[in-house]
């Protein structure tokens, strides 16, 4: 039988237990807002904003006073919100294989969150899905004001599981984290689906 050698289990958010479009995001910004998609994209993104936004450094209320400000209209906060989060669906295999882990492991493994979100993206996945349950620690790029793959932010979910780094799986959809993440000391795979997953915690001591 493998021997456990992995101490904490830490999980991406988007693309792995919750899939989302960027493109339907600017659909739906660019209808409330009676504009063009590709200026909105360039608006949030060309310029930056979106990962101030991730980041921590504006609030959505300054996001929301630039959108207007930026093409010359008025647009309810709350419209402007629900279009810009309401862009994902669940990747029911990744959140079953999360609920029976934790299931099986709750009092023995930490479970943590880390992703690279905003203040409205969480709101709204966390009012409909319940993600938080599913984990002990949240370690969410906006609260911390540091975004993947910077150092701070793997070192923070780190200190979290009061482990050391080479104890802690992680898993990403993102080549760039994943690296980032390897030189913060952890250990990871790349994302690519529940059966690969599977497979990479089992080499590990992890079994559903």
């Amino acid at each position: 039988m493998t021997v456990r050698t992995t101490g904490a289990l830490v999980f991406d958010l988007g693309k792995v237990l919750v899939d989302f479009s960027v493109e339907r995001a600017c659909e739906q910004v660019a209808t409330v807002g009676g504009v063009t998609p590709p200026a909105v994209k360039k608006f949030l993104f060309d310029d930056g904003l979106e990962l101030q936004f991730e980041c921590g450094l504006i609030d959505f209320g300054t996001l929301h006073r630039k959108f207007e400000e930026h093409f010359k209209i008025t647009v309810s906060q709350s419209a402007l919100a629900h279009a810009a989060a309401d862009i994902f669906t669940p990747m029911e295999a990744s959140l079953n294989l999360v609920a029976a882990l934790r299931r099986k492991y709750q009092n023995t493994i930490p479970f943590v969150l880390l992703s690279n979100t905003n203040e409205i993206h969480w709101n709204h996945i966390e009012t409909k899905w319940r993600v938080s349950e599913l984990f002990d620690h949240l370690v969410l790029s906006y609260q911390l004001k540091s975004m993947k793959p910077d150092a701070q932010i793997f070192l923070e979910a780190i200190r979290l599981t009061g482990l050391t780094a080479d104890r802690c799986f992680f898993v990403d959809d993102v080549p760039e984290n994943i690296a980032g993440a390897r030189r913060a000391g952890l250990d990871c795979e790349l994302f690519q689906g529940v059966d690969s997953l599977t497979r990479h915690l089992a080499s590990r001591g992890i079994f559903v």
